[in-house]
């Protein structure tokens, strides 16, 4: 299997399970107990002789991403308090010799997921590391800044240390135990990289390539450079919901990608009743819903209606109804002729109406939903000719207009769209911007500009603007080419 193979294979697969199980979970809290505590080294080492992992049974562990629809599971091989959950020759610190569980974790997960037909991958902390001395504290942040993310109250002398002398000495060596001991790995999943360089992040990646040549590398291995496989999305955490999971789970599908769903362990091994309740209840939903998530695609519209998510294969559209309140959809913009709308759970024929004007490239599908239940619906929409869908720029069905970069037309610095109002109307004008963005943007719509300041913001209401039917242009200018996610003109 080649690399495209791999990332094609991941794109398709279920989601996975991220297992984030170590000694902070002796203390109900999550891996940032250490650096948020500021807790010494060899204080923080004597959880070790606590974590007994008394329910501890990578079985049960297998068996419940199993039966919550998942197909693969990530463990925390090594964290960023340094403790590993596998027998390492690099330290004694870890769960076969320092603890009194004297068990090797991902070894005996290794051995389950194999014969369960589970994937197994690894998250590793390659350069954040607050126990070994040479790991570096320093992280970039916003706007060239460096934050302090180490472990500077034991080791101070921030210039006695090394990245790459970790990495040789510590991290690949640990590297090559994971990837030589427990057979394929699913993949390979990197955070936090502190000032690793992009040619220290090549060395990593050809040193996994060299070991297993089909395991995908995701996360961030450097700042300036992110894997070529993109990093699922994650959800869940502490107390696990199942509405939170099968929102996170919609959402990322309807953008094409993977989902994480994380999932703390108690301090003896064991899932909370709530977490195994919320898993259990997601993989009872995916068991009626599964085929809109299952190897599907993103959603082929440039816009997110506000009832729900969408995802695509082959031809038929799936529409994933969040909003408990719709008693109807509409979706506009596809072209193709739609045969049959059926509720994904059950196959009741659906009640639909489709209009087409193909002078003006106006089209439009609502769905009724009567009699469709439950929290997440999802209906099914088969087509007769493909999935064909206009890029005109128009209102959706709640009538707002959105503008996204990838609709514009594009030079540095400046951005374009054209947009068609199908009645007079006022709307308000907003733009989305990225966090960290700076600078100023000047807005022309139809002869009026305007002038804003980014300041940190996720987006800016810009002002009151009245639309007449037919067509505009809106175009953006600033100075940095990354600063707008896109515009929108909302009805009022």
């Amino acid at each position: 299997m080649n690399q495209e193979e791999a990332l094609r294979s991941r794109q398709q697969a279920k989601p996975g399970l991220f297992i984030r199980w170590g000694l902070h979970s002796l203390t109900g809290q999550d891996e940032q107990l250490m650096y948020r505590e500021r807790i010494p080294a060899k204080e923080y080492e004597k959880l070790a002789a606590r974590f007994e992992g008394a329910r501890f049974a990578p079985e049960e562990w297998a068996r419940l991403a199993k039966e919550a629809g998942l197909g693969y599971i990530v463990i925390t091989a090594k964290g960023y308090d340094g403790f590993s959950l596998f027998s390492t020759q690099m330290d004694s610190f870890n769960s076969c010799e320092a603890a009194s569980l004297g068990r090797d974790v991902v070894g005996e997960l290794a051995q389950v997921c194999r014969r369960e037909g589970i994937g197994l991958g690894i998250h590793y902390a390659h350069a954040r590391d607050w126990r070994h001395p040479m790991a570096q504290s320093f992280e970039p942040a916003e706007e060239g800044r460096l934050v302090n993310c180490g472990n500077f109250w034991d080791y101070p002398m921030e210039h006695r240390k090394n990245l790459q002398a970790y990495l040789d000495e510590y991290a690949l060596p640990q590297l090559n135990e994971l990837l030589t001991r427990y057979g394929n790995l699913f993949t390979v999943r990197f955070d936090a990289p502190s000032l690793l360089r992009p040619d220290q992040a090549d060395g990593i990646r050809d040193f996994i390539r060299e070991r297993q040549p089909d395991c995908l590398i995701s996360g961030m291995l450097c700042a300036e450079e992110n894997t070529e496989c993109a990093a699922p999305q994650e959800a869940g955490g502490m107390n696990l919901r199942w509405e939170d999971i099968v929102r996170s789970l919609t959402g990322a599908a309807g953008k094409g990608q993977g989902l994480l769903i994380s999932v703390y362990p108690q301090g003896d091994g064991s899932f909370s009743e709530g977490d195994r309740r919320a898993l259990l209840k997601t993989g009872a939903w995916l068991r009626e819903n599964g085929e809109a998530v299952y190897g599907a695609s993103a959603s082929p519209f440039y816009y997110e209606p506000s009832w729900g998510k969408i995802t695509q294969k082959e031809n038929c559209l799936y529409l994933i109804v969040t909003d408990p309140a719709a008693r109807a959809v509409t979706l506009t913009g596809l072209q193709s002729r739609v045969r049959a709308c059926s509720a994904l759970a059950g196959g009741k024929a659906m009640r639909f109406e489709q209009t087409h004007e193909d002078s003006e490239d106006v089209h439009s599908l609502t769905v009724s939903l009567t009699g469709l239940q439950g929290s997440f619906r999802v209906v099914r929409v088969e087509t007769a000719d493909g999935i064909k869908v206009s890029r005109r720029l128009g209102p959706d069905g709640e009538g707002r207009i959105a503008l996204p970069m990838s609709h514009a037309e594009r030079q540095e610095g400046h951005a374009r769209w054209t947009l068609h109002a199908d009645r007079p109307g006022r709307f308000l004008l907003s733009v989305g911007l990225m966090g960290n963005a700076k600078g100023e943007i000047r807005l022309e719509l139809d002869g009026s500009v305007y002038a804003l300041e980014c300041g940190n913001r996720q987006s800016v209401t810009v002002d009151t603007v009245f639309l007449t039917c037919g067509r505009h242009v809106l175009e953006a200018w600033t100075d940095n080419d990354a600063a707008i996610t896109g515009c929108m003109l909302t009805p009022i």
